[in-house]
């Protein structure tokens, strides 16, 4: 959620999270962790594995909405799967493994990690868990987009740098 309130920040929208729930099932708070606004999706078939499942409701959430920007964590149980599936049903481009993350640019690591790919953030964007710190209630909005503008255009500056010199 952290880089999701990065970019929602740096853009000036809000963060949604869709959550795919048995229902009944307790809801987190999902406000500390950044949210502004929650989508609970109930369905039994969520209480397992249920790939085909979360993408129809991911699919049904984004046509509905139309949103900037889809964001999940690139892990094999946090929606690094999901994601690619996303893509291949929307019929986009994914960004995969985002280290860097910023409103005009993301950095994806290639070449098994020895160089950035630096690209505009497309629809579907699968983010490392080593790419954002976790989102806190505690900050104010501004004050964390700021914070995080300053670090990515840093280290862009850095990466174009790098790269100029190979």
């Amino acid at each position: 959620m952290g880089a999701a309130r990065q970019l929602a920040d740096a853009l000036g929208g809000a963060v949604v999270a869709l959550a795919c729930l048995a229902p009944a099932a307790p809801t987190e708070d999902f406000g500390a962790a950044g949210v502004d606004r929650l989508l609970r999706a109930d369905d039994a078939a969520f209480v397992g594995y249920a790939p085909e499942a979360k993408a129809a409701a991911a699919v049904a959430a984004i046509e509905r909405l139309q949103p900037r920007h889809v964001l999940l964590p690139d892990s094999s149980t946090g929606g690094g799967d999901l994601a690619r599936r996303l893509a291949v049903r929307l019929g986009v481009r994914l960004a995969a493994n985002v280290q860097r993350l910023a409103a005009d640019e993301i950095a994806c690591r290639g070449e098994g990690g020895r160089s950035d790919i630096l690209r505009t953030p497309p629809l579907v964007i699968a983010v490392a868990p080593e790419a954002a710190e976790p989102a806190t209630a505690s900050a104010p909005r501004g004050a964390r987009a700021r914070s995080h503008r300053r670090q990515n255009l840093a280290a862009s500056r850095r990466s174009r740098s790098r790269r100029r010199r190979s």
